[in-house]
């Protein structure tokens, strides 16, 4: 019971005292500060307590409180907490009654859609605009036209959501029913790609990059001379998806001043094969940033169609990201010529270098070359057996009719206990699910892949025998796997096996580091030195206390310093702090999960998970915004400087060394 009515009881038992000497005197509880009710709430939080623990907190007098009982509820994801937290739909403050708009999101049970429905129509538009977000979570088609139906709301907050609202509600549309509601969704979201608001048109066309947004093909070309630069972006981002995307518009954006449009517009060209296109392509090859210049020549070397001087020109660039691309694009294009050069690139001391060089080997294909390949497989350099694996997956979508000849470096890689290189191989099978020769390798795998260490590879094979409709076996394991998400795959694997399961097995009490806030500032900021220069990041101890108080710990015990940039994706994200530097190793513990309300807007930092509660040490950065991680990772910091030097980060540069600024 909340202090404010423990209070009130007490009182009441004292003053009926009075009538009888009699009675004893209750003692009044001594007040409690609401800082004392949050680490309460805290402490509950943090071991995974039913949500009726939290419950009582919903009533308590100070909004602050409410505010924190409402994200914990949200955190936890206790079902039976909705019809509680539904009572704070209608809170007086409107921040609150927004929290509970978003917790009931994160709940994400079916039962939310009818709860929501009067909060759409609330007259605070921070809480439409959290309801709507909250229903589109349940990604139900036919929850289409409700978000349809308010393109034309008054406040440009509540305009902004309806785009990716749709987009995930229209994420997986299976019949032609809900295909017909996505189609009528899109375009009622005409208006809003002509919106006032800068926020309402760029968000608008984000959630068109992420669905069949052809119904509205002109509309969006128009979209790519937008005045504002993410509008342009994500609506040529939007076009690429398309099938026969409008050539002369993509060209354009490649050509576009600003560098985001530019690399989605080359990224685009992949698709296109004109002659104007090989040329465009060419002359975007020629200057840019570096991952612009890679993309070009990567699209160029598939066709045979980067110039000699445009390769000679690049094998020279300041960029090992590009000269490992121009290497591989020679290779292609003309086979031994590059055989030398490839071999000598295997034995550089530089990692990206090296895996270019296997990139190249695979592209020649040569007994010569397959001689170095095996090679790498009997060393022990993970990443270059991972990017073999990647190679294998890439040949099998052009010569599916030569796997054989790749087919025993497939089967060396589920034999090695490496969590990346055992995914990548499972990677290495994709399209391959109809081949049930593979069903005794990959359960054999999975049977060697026990541990929080190689949760990814047991992930991966459920996710192929549920492609390939089989895996009874394997998922019977699965569905009692330490790991929730790992559970709830394989329930996915033996529902689609023919198996009747309607839910994973509830999750075992979590062992998850704690919150150890007292150790961390509210306006600490850490500085990551990078070989490309400084990254300054301000912690929000406020909206995820776990995982800043452990950054930070990380952080003051050297643990960053000489780490990597293992991934790097243009125009979206750069992650790091991974010690085995290849996205599959933690620190030796794991944290839960603090969604909050914060975006993931450019400059926001997050915490990588492979599921819910898994998040360690890897931290990403966003280079750009991507409204869709919104509420399904954590954000624990922000940028305060620094973001050129995050565009200019490539895979495989080096964390100096990070520390604690102020």
């Amino acid at each position: 019971m909340p202090t404010t009515r423990v209070r009130l009881a007490s009182l009441a038992l004292l003053i009926a005292g009075c009538s009888s000497s009699e009675k004893p005197v209750e003692e009044v509880p001594p007040v409690r500060t609401v800082a004392q009710e949050i680490a309460d709430i805290q402490r509950l939080e943090d071991t995974r307590a039913a949500g009726a623990k939290v419950e009582p907190f919903l009533v308590h007098p100070d909004v602050a409180v409410r505010r924190r009982a409402l994200l914990a509820l949200g955190r936890i994801g206790d079902a039976k907490s909705i019809e509680a937290v539904s009572v704070l739909l209608r809170d007086p403050e409107t921040a609150a009654a927004a929290d509970a708009a978003f917790a009931l999101g994160l709940i994400g049970d079916n039962e939310i859609g009818e709860r929501l429905r009067p909060a759409l129509k609330s007259p605070e538009p921070e809480v439409r605009a959290m309801a709507i977000q909250a229903l589109s979570r349940l990604g139900r088609p036919g929850d289409l036209g409700l978000a349809a139906g308010m393109v034309r709301d008054a406040s440009a907050r509540v305009r902004a959501e309806i785009g990716m609202a749709v987009a995930r509600m229209g994420a997986e549309p299976e019949t032609d029913e809900d295909k017909a509601k996505v189609k009528d969704a899109v375009l009622a979201l005409k208006p809003l790609l002509h919106d006032p608001d800068t926020g309402a048109r760029w968000r608008t066309a984000c959630g068109l990059s992420r669905v069949d947004a052809s119904p509205l093909r002109a509309e969006i070309e128009a979209a790519t001379v937008d005045q504002e630069p993410l509008v342009r972006a994500f609506a040529t981002r939007a076009l690429g998806r398309m099938e026969n995307p409008p050539e002369a518009v993509l060209i354009r954006s490649a050509g576009d001043a600003d560098p985001r449009v530019a690399w989605e517009g080359v990224n685009a060209l992949d698709k296109c094969t004109s002659r104007a296109v090989s040329e465009a392509l060419n002359k975007a090859a020629s200057g840019g940033e570096s991952v612009t210049i890679a993309r070009a020549i990567e699209i160029l070397g598939k066709r045979g169609e980067a110039t000699p001087g445009t390769i000679k020109a690049a094998l020279r660039h300041p960029s090992i990201t590009v000269r490992g691309v121009a290497l591989w694009a020679k290779a292609f294009g003309r086979g031994m010529e590059a055989f030398e050069e490839s071999v000598a690139a295997l034995k550089s001391g530089d990692a990206m270098t090296r895996r270019a060089a296997v990139r190249a080997l695979a592209a020649i294909g040569t007994p010569k070359a397959h001689g170095e390949l095996e090679r790498v497989m009997l060393g022990n350099e993970r990443a270059l057996q991972v990017q073999l694996m990647a190679e294998i997956a890439d040949h099998h979508k052009r010569h599916p009719e030569l796997d054989a000849e790749w087919d025993g470096y497939v089967k060396s890689a589920l034999d090695i206990l490496d969590a990346a290189v055992r995914e990548a191989a499972v990677g290495a099978l994709d399209g391959r699910e109809k081949d049930a020769a593979w069903d005794e390798r990959l359960e054999k795998a999975y049977r060697a892949s026990s541990g929080a260490g190689m949760v990814d590879p047991r992930m991966a094979i459920l996710k192929w025998f549920e492609k390939a409709k089989r895996g009874r076996a394997v998922a019977l394991a699965g569905k009692d796997d330490e790991v929730p998400a790992v559970r709830v795959q394989a329930v996915k694997t033996l529902k689609a096996s023919g198996e009747k399961y309607d839910a994973a097995p509830a999750p075992p009490a979590a062992a998850i580091e704690p919150t150890k806030l007292e150790e961390i500032g509210y306006s600490l900021i850490v500085k990551i030195e990078t070989t490309r220069g400084d990254i300054r990041i301000r912690m929000l101890p406020g909206v995820a206390p776990a995982m800043a108080s452990s950054f930070v710990r990380l952080v003051k015990s050297g643990f960053y310093d000489g780490k990597t940039w293992h991934r790097v994706v243009p125009n979206f994200v750069i992650q790091g702090g991974d010690p085995k530097g290849d996205g599959t190793g933690d620190a030796g513990f794991t944290l839960r999960d603090e969604w909050s309300r914060e975006p993931f807007d450019a400059g926001a930092v997050g915490m990588a998970t492979s599921g819910k509660d898994t998040g360690s040490c890897q931290l990403f950065i966003m280079s750009a915004p991507a409204p869709h991680l919104d509420g399904r990772y954590t954000v624990f910091a922000r940028l305060e400087s620094g973001m050129e030097v995050v565009r200019a980060i490539e895979a495989g540069d080096k964390i100096v060394k990070a520390s604690v600024d102020r």
